[in-house]
């Protein structure tokens, strides 16, 4: 959902509170009456809502939007009012890793509009993810991109170093598809790292990808060699 303009009466090229006045439509909905949450307003202010197509046109306190402005009218009265909702932390790469969910089925119905998963999906891997799950969903799915090649549904995840991305490897999966990848995944438990043998080493390769891509590095923390109060140049000594 795009939003338009700030808080006002109507937004910059639209038809103003005159033209309703003389019956002229000026949103597909308008949703009247509900307890609105966005950045604009005090959480939970009673206001309505004027929505055109995917964009939304105004944001304004009962009254201001006419009666009649919206081709279609919603009594949102007693219900709450919010902007699509975005899981950060989901595993959505259904039919890959065990335990994930289908997007549509466990976001949509719950205003989840947005969902990105977390390491589900790997440097080799990637492409499935991207071609079954986000082109297929009707919610957004997006990505952290594992450093294991396989993603977590491969485990242990780092028990051979030729399991894990190299830097040059992970870059190529990152550029390949932008529009879905917003950063890394790294999970720092010795048991997945034979032993804490190749965590260091994971690690490095992580820390280097996302300052090359400039992109986050998300770390699962557990039982980890790497202390929880870790510093780049403790690890680059």
């Amino acid at each position: 959902m795009r939003r338009v303009g700030a808080i006002a009466g109507h937004v910059e090229g639209a038809p103003g509170p005159a033209a309703a006045a003389a019956n002229a439509v000026l949103y597909d909905v308008v949703l009247r009456g509900g307890s609105v949450y966005c950045s604009e307003l005090p959480d939970g202010t009673i206001a309505d809502v004027g929505l055109w197509g995917d964009t939304i046109g105004a944001v304004e306190l009962p009254g201001v939007i006419p009666p009649g402005a919206g081709r279609e009218e919603v009594d949102a009265s007693g219900r709450l009012v919010v902007p699509g909702l975005i899981d950060i932390h989901a595993h959505i790469y259904e039919n890959v890793m065990a335990g994930a969910v289908n997007p549509d089925e466990a976001c949509l119905s719950r205003c989840t509009t947005t969902a990105v998963d977390c390491g589900s999906a790997g440097t080799g891997t990637l492409d499935g993810f991207v071609k079954y799950i986000a082109a297929a969903s009707t919610t957004r799915c997006l990505a952290f991109v594992n450093m294991n090649k396989h993603g977590i549904a491969a485990h242990p995840c780092y028990g051979h170093i030729d399991q894990v991305a190299s830097v040059a490897e992970g870059s190529r999966a990152i550029r390949n598809h932008p529009e879905t990848v917003v950063g890394v995944k790294v999970l720092l438990t010795a048991a997945y790292a034979n032993d804490g043998k190749t965590e260091l080493e994971v690690y490095k390769r992580a820390l280097e990808l996302t300052a090359k891509e400039d992109l986050p590095l998300i770390c699962h923390h557990s039982s980890s060699i790497i202390p929880v109060d870790h510093r780049r140049p403790r690890l680059e000594q």
